[in-house]
């Protein structure tokens, strides 16, 4: 093909213009000696446009490639999914090349860690133990099992190899964040003096690592009592994050968050009038929504332990059909409507081809999605988390988010971010929209007493098994994944009134940690 057909895909592609580029490579894609290039960028599109039949075609053809660009072809795809955090997508593909002998360190090591953020480590274990046979001294390859043991819970073993990676490389922050989720308590004096010595001059390169280090500082300070020493180096955390996203050109600020709501309200108020599914079968959906870190993981631990109820974690999947939505062409919306509506809920259901009558689907930012997700799904259940503003801001400020969630780098951010959720869940119910409240406080004081209203309401009677004790080694994978697991407790109320009483000043930065502009 000519540069100008070459120049002409290219800019449908920065464009957008996806379905184009399917359109205008198809051809190449079927050709008798088919372009490396054009399997690469023919995924890619299909990727982005969330086509996954069009991608699905596209693997059984690349077999007419050469051996080497076959498998060239997929790694390529499942690096665009992962950048584009289709998370599940891009850990698939990275099984399959697994499967066809693909077993270097960093595939390996990209396998894990793409398993484990779309929520499927099933098997991972027996890989995970053969490569550190096969790859002895990889640190990568070593860290990413260790994440793999914390997903299981199984705390000693991860830092077992965390231990490892020191010995190896004794600066390694990675390791030091480890230990911090592991065994905060357990954490030796020197070792923390170490790693503090090291936070300054990662600060001053600007390596994202120091925002990394501040936060597992900040978890080992407050498992050992020094709480103000603890906000402290969440606070230089928090400022080293912020930076550090500013400058890659991510969002920051609640103003980026409020004028993404009023966008996905705009178009739902239009998605409301458009024809719901009304097809009933297969099992009925729960989606557990809310502010991050308001209890949901909670909730969902314990809802899943009914016999009735197949628990899928945080399923991207309806923000992926959200984005999809947003992006179809408004004068062509309400006539694809039916057949999307369609599809994107047959796909949703078939995905975990649950069992039980209910599956439930706990992703807190479902919550700007209701009027979407009712409209595919008219006997839909929304369970609202609450929790106390202050002790939510605090949770959602002494975590590491990354790219997820700008806005809490900043006190006065996190706290508006957790007032902006309630003014959400408020306008939902004015609009006619139910949603179930279970506030943390509660669920934590009386977990039968709040979760007998709430399996009534599904018509499903109370079982034992919702308050046993949890599977240790159940795979967790949200940043809960180190206290979910222990019996409900109440330590985690009032953690805010604690910082304060040991000193710490949310909102009034440090000393030396102001002044970046931001």
């Amino acid at each position: 093909m000519s540069a100008e057909f070459w120049r002409a895909i290219e800019r449908d592609f920065n464009e957008g213009r996806y379905q184009r580029v399917l359109d205008g490579l198809r051809p190449l894609i079927t050709h008798p000696q088919p372009g490396l290039q054009a399997f690469k960028v023919f995924g890619a599109a299909a990727i982005a446009l969330g086509d996954y039949p069009s991608l699905g075609w596209a693997l059984g053809e690349r077999s007419r490639l050469a051996p080497d660009d076959a498998r060239l072809v997929v790694e390529v795809w499942a690096l665009e999914a992962a950048r584009r955090e289709q998370m599940e997508l891009a850990a698939r593909l990275m099984q399959q090349l697994y499967d066809q002998g693909l077993r270097t360190p960093g595939a390996i090591s990209r396998l894990i860690r793409w398993s484990i953020a779309s929520s499927n480590v099933a098997g991972l274990k027996r890989v995970a133990e053969a490569a550190l046979g096969d790859h002895p001294g990889q640190l990568d390859l070593m860290e990413a099992v260790a994440q793999l043991h914390l997903v299981h819970g199984e705390k000693q073993q991860a830092a077992c190899l965390a231990h490892a990676i020191l010995a190896l490389s004794a600066g390694h922050v990675l390791a030091f964040d480890i230990l911090a989720e592991a065994e905060p308590d357990l954490v030796p004096a020197e070792r923390i003096a170490q790693f503090e010595a090291l936070e300054p001059g990662l600060a001053t390169r600007s390596d994202p690592a120091a925002a990394t280090l501040g936060f597992a500082l900040g978890r080992v300070h407050e498992a050992q009592g020094r709480l103000a020493q603890a906000w402290a180096a969440y606070e230089r955390a928090n400022h080293t994050q912020r930076r550090t996203l500013a400058r890659a050109g991510a969002p920051v600020s609640l103003s980026h968050v409020l004028m993404a709501w009023e966008r996905a309200r705009a178009l739902q108020e239009t998605s409301v009038n458009l024809p719901r599914s009304v097809r009933s079968d297969g099992p009925r959906p729960i989606f557990i929504i809310g502010a991050p870190r308001s209890g949901t993981t909670l909730l969902e631990r314990i809802l899943r332990g009914h016999s009735a109820i197949t628990g899928y974690g945080e399923r991207q999947y309806m923000a992926s059909a959200f984005d999809q939505f947003c992006a179809l062409d408004p004068a062509s919306r309400d006539t694809v409507w039916p057949d999307l509506r369609d599809r994107w809920r047959s796909a949703y259901l078939e995905r975990g081809a649950a069992q039980t009558p209910f599956i439930l689907d706990k992703l807190p930012s479902n919550l700007e999605r209701v009027a979407f997700i009712r409209a595919l799904f008219p006997d839909a259940v929304f369970l609202h988390c609450s929790r106390s503003v202050e002790d939510t801001a605090a949770s959602l400020f002494t975590n590491d988010f990354g790219f997820r969630h700008g806005y809490s780098t900043r006190w006065a951010d996190a706290l508006g971010f957790v007032r902006h959720a309630s003014a959400v869940a408020a306008y939902w119910r004015a609009a006619g929209y139910e949603l179930i409240d279970v506030s943390y406080e509660a669920l934590v004081a009386d977990p039968e007493g709040v979760l007998k209203p709430v399996l009534d309401r599904l018509g499903l009677g109370f079982e034992p098994g919702c308050l046993s004790e949890p599977d240790p080694n159940e795979p967790v994978f949200t940043l809960s994944r180190s206290k979910v697991r222990n019996a409900i407790e109440a330590r985690a109320i009032g953690r805010y009134a604690r910082f304060v009483e040991a000193g710490a000043k949310p909102g009034a930065e440090a000393p030396g940690l102001q002044g970046e502009g931001l």
